[in-house]
Formats: C-alpha cells, sequence, structure tokens
C-alpha cells in the first residue's frame, strides 16, 4: 500500500511542476510545448486507465487520473492560443475541452469502476490518433491542407512517451507490491509497444521536413537529442523485469529531454524568413502563380523550385542549413522504395545464379550470413538475414511490376521474430510511383499495430492489438474521418461499435 501511495504522490508531483507553468505569463508563443504537454496528460492518464480498469472498487489512481485530464484540459486551450495561424491547434478545441470533462464526471459519478475505467481507457487512448490526425492541417496560401505536420508529431511524441514512462511505473509497481512478474512484464510490454509508436513518429517528424516541391516545413531540431538509438536501446532492455528501475529512469529522461528543447524553441516567424520571402528570392517567376503541394501552374517555375529546393530552406531558416537528417543519422533505408536502393548488402542482380549466401566477414566463427534469391531474369527477389540459423536483422522482399524493381515488404527480425516497423506497399501507379499499402508494428513478434492504406495513400483502417489480442479497430473515410469503430473483449469478441456519415454525423 505504501508503494502505490507513493506512486501517486510521485505522478501528483510531476503534474504540479507541469501544471504550475501555465500560470507563468510567455514573452513568446510555445506552440510546440503546449502541444506537447496535452499528450503527456493523455498518456499518462491513459496508463493508469489501462492499469486500473480491472478493478472493481475505488482506486487511489482515480483522482490522480482526473487531475490528468484537467491538466490536458487547460493544455489545450493554451496551444490554441499560442500556435501559429498556420499550424492550428485543435480548431475544434473548445469541443475537446467538454469532451475532457466529460471522461472526468464519468470517473467520479459512474459507481460502477471497472465499467467507468474501461470506457474512458477506450476513449482516451483513441485520442493518440484521432487528435494526432485534427493537427494534420496547414493552412498555405489562404487554403486549408490536409497533411502531417510537426504539431501532430508533437502530440503523438509526448502521448507514447509519457504512457511508456508510466508504464514502466506501473510495472516496478507491481514488483514491488506483491512481486506480480507476470504484470509487470505486461506493463513493460505494453511501454515498449508506445515506444515503437514513438520510433514510427520520429521517422514520419523526419519526412515530412524533407523539402516537396513549393512546400518546406521546419520543425524543432531534436536531432541532437539521439532519440531513435536511446529508445532503441530502451525497448531492448524492456525485456527484462530486472532492469525496470533503469527503464524508469531512462524513459523519464528521454520524455524529459524532449520537453526541455521544446521549451526552449521559438516557432520560426519572428525570426526566420517566411516561404513566400525566399521563393520570391530566388524563383521570381513564381510570383504571382498559383503553387500548392508538389504542383505549380507555371512549369518554370516549378523547374526553379525543384532545382533551389535547398537554397530556399536554407533562406527560410535565416541562412543556415535547416540540416533535416541526424547528426548520427540511421535512416530507413526505403522511405520511398521507387527505385531499389543501392544500399542493399545482396547485389541487386546477380546473372550466375538464382542463389547466393553472403556470410559475414568471411569469418568461419561468425554464423552470421545474408540469403540472396533471384529471379530467372537475374533480380533480386528477396534479402533474409541469418544468424545462428534464425532470421535476424533487415529482411526485404522485392518485386517487378511495369520494369521496376521495387521494395514490395521490409522489415526487421530479431533472433527469429518480428520486431519494430514492417511495411509493404502497392504496384506501381501509371506514374510509376510505390506507395505505401500498409505499417505493422511488433514488439519481439507480438503484433501491436496495423495499419493499411489505399492506392492513393490514404488510411482505409487501424488495427490495435493488446498482448497480441485485437483490441480495436478503426475504418476511415478517405477525407480522414472515421467511418466505425469497434472494440473488442479480451476473447476476441465484438464489445463496442460505432459508425458515422461521410459528414461526420453519427449514424
Amino acid at each position: 500500500m505504501k508503494l502505490t501511495i507513493k506512486l501517486v504522490l510521485f505522478l501528483l508531483f510531476i503534474y504540479n511542476i507541469l501544471f504550475s507553468n501555465f500560470a507563468i505569463a510567455q514573452d513568446e508563443p510555445k506552440c510546440p510545448i503546449r502541444i506537447y504537454e496535452t499528450g503527456l496528460y493523455l498518456g499518462w492518464g491513459s496508463a493508469l486507465l489501462e492499469y486500473t480498469r480491472e478493478r472493481e472498487t475505488p482506486s487511489s489512481f482515480d483522482q490522480v487520473i482526473i487531475e490528468q485530464l484537467y491538466g490536458a484540459y487547460n493544455s489545450v486551450e493554451l496551444a490554441a492560443i499560442a500556435c501559429e495561424p498556420a499550424i492550428p491547434a485543435w480548431p475544434g478545441w473548445r469541443q475537446k475541452q467538454k469532451y475532457l470533462l466529460n471522461q472526468a464526471e464519468k470517473l467520479q459519478n459512474t459507481t460502477d469502476h471497472k465499467f467507468k475505467r474501461g470506457r474512458v481507457y477506450n476513449n482516451i487512448n483513441s485520442t493518440y490518433y484521432s487528435w494526432g490526425a485534427d493537427l494534420s492541417i496547414m493552412v498555405f496560401d489562404g487554403q486549408t491542407i490536409n497533411t502531417t505536420t510537426c504539431a501532430t508529431c508533437y502530440f503523438q511524441l509526448g502521448f507514447s512517451t509519457a504512457y511508456a514512462a508510466q508504464a514502466f511505473r506501473q510495472g516496478e509497481e507491481a514488483l514491488n507490491r506483491n512481486n506480480d512478474v507476470k504484470e509487470a512484464k505486461r506493463q513493460m510490454k505494453l511501454a515498449s509497444g508506445y515506444l515503437m509508436r514513438a520510433l514510427k513518429v520520429l521517422e514520419t517528424y523526419r519526412d515530412i521536413q524533407q523539402p516537396r516541391g513549393s512546400i518546406i516545413i521546419l520543425c524543432c531540431d531534436l536531432n541532437n537529442l539521439d532519440l531513435k538509438n536511446r529508445i532503441s536501446a530502451l525497448i531492448r532492455n524492456s525485456r527484462d523485469p530486472d532492469n525496470v528501475a533503469n527503464c524508469i529512469l531512462k524513459a523519464n529522461s528521454i520524455s524529459s529531454d524532449i520537453k526541455n528543447t521544446l521549451d526552449n524553441y521559438r516557432e520560426s516567424g519572428s525570426n526566420n524568413n517566411s516561404y513566400e520571402y525566399c521563393r520570391s528570392k530566388y524563383c521570381p517567376e513564381c510570383d504571382n502563380q498559383i503553387v500548392l503541394l508538389e504542383t505549380a501552374v507555371n512549369k518554370d517555375c516549378q523547374k526553379c523550385l525543384d532545382k533551389n529546393k535547398e537554397l530556399i530552406a536554407k533562406c527560410m531558416n535565416n541562412g543556415s542549413s535547416p540540416n533535416p537528417e541526424p547528426i548520427n543519422p540511421n535512416p530507413d533505408p526505403i522511405p520511398n522504395p521507387s527505385p531499389v536502393s543501392s544500399g542493399t548488402k545482396c547485389p541487386l542482380k546477380n546473372a550466375d545464379g538464382t542463389y547466393l549466401v553472403i556470410d559475414s566477414n568471411n569469418n568461419p566463427s561468425d554464423k552470421t550470413q545474408v540469403k540472396c534469391s533471384y529471379s530467372s531474369s537475374g533480380l533480386l527477389k528477396y534479402q533474409s538475414p541469418q544468424k545462428n540459423g534464425k532470421n535476424h536483422g533487415e529482411y526485404r522482399l522485392y518485386n517487378i511490376s511495369k520494369n521496376i524493381h521495387y521494395v514490395m515488404e521490409y522489415g526487421t527480425y530479431n533472433n527469429g521474430r518480428k520486431d519494430g516497423v514492417w511495411k509493404t506497399y502497392h504496384l506501381p501507379n501509371s506514374s510509376g510511383k510505390v506507395v505505401l499499402a500498409s505499417e505493422k508494428i511488433y514488439n519481439n513478434g507480438v503484433k501491436i499495430l496495423e495499419e493499411f492504406y489505399d492506392s492513393r495513400d490514404f488510411l482505409s483502417k487501424r488495427i490495435q492489438y493488446l498482448n497480441g489480442k485485437k483490441s480495436e479497430q478503426t475504418r476511415f473515410f478517405p477525407n480522414g474521418r472515421k467511418s466505425s469503430y469497434i472494440t473488442y473483449t479480451p476473447d476476441g469478441k465484438k464489445s463496442s461499435y460505432k459508425a458515422w456519415y461521410n459528414d461526420g454525423r453519427e449514424k
């Protein structure tokens, strides 16, 4: 009991530190930190709800959860006030405040404790995607564009890192309270799953800052935090309950470092040059032309934009290079799989045969090797790394269609089990472009999340898993709105169902 109270007091301490900052008047807008903090509150609350949702009686955590919801309530409003009009922070923020109040009232007033925590958990946990999607808009040349933004990533990083840190603390509490190793492992597995989500967000964060025709997005620079390597190392350490105390320290450090970096960040605009100014400086032929996303009406304008991407980005950063790549780069080898990356270990062509085995460093004591399979025409079919007879490392499956040799599936094995993010791709479209078909996240062979995309690159379906079993399924219209939402019980039966029309009205 003492440990439970100690954990509650620790959470209240963290809450008071953050919440006290809200009363301090800021000289400059703090858009990123406000959005990130909203994610922190909801991530903490979601983890606590999951931990306590099977309890039939009142929990000492209930009041802490309610305070997290109130913290998010205040942070949503502060984000809306702080953020630039070009990056709207939840245009419907007042409705979101009402939603949070409604969830808090359910926790306070409903007498069926197990029922209420389960319902509120499903609602708060779903904000990771739904509220993130609501931030995926940008105002450009007076038009609103649906696209993943820095703000989307700030929110989801806050949610996922807070959930992971809290789940690790809950794992330690389970161990110390009554030596519940099974529950500790379950909490650590949940923490690892949300760290996987954080890695996916960082991947998106890098990609959206790449110059894309007439759109250049500059986010807060997180490169020197080395987040990818730190989070990956934390995921590896999370498989042993004996490491839980160290995992708590590492997770808190990651979350705190992101918070401090965002807290010291100043939105570009007051100090940096605008995109319009820099575009006019290097491509005056684009003045008075319609330029949206990757297409310009004037071909000379588009040619100039393509040629001067880096100069325009440097101009917007007040003469400094935007440097979107990490200091110690370890990028996804196939951010766009067409054409095939030339950096694979297996030769892309092998006319001598249909099979090839490459030993690691030609060292007989090293049991690591890469198996390469080729088609009858000599093109690589798949690359499969092996260690001690098991798949281990970067796996790639290739295909050829319309004379395009491309990666059809990509992922990583860890001692024979799928681990991390796995991706599949559609056949090349009429213009030869290969687009994402699915993304799946695994933790040591256990599936955590699946997302499916249609040939137009629109998210069509998302399935979330808990302990390897389907827990939630959401379908989407092409405009990004939900079309249906289903929850499942631990034994796989449908628990609840909702459906909506294309305009957002509930059926």
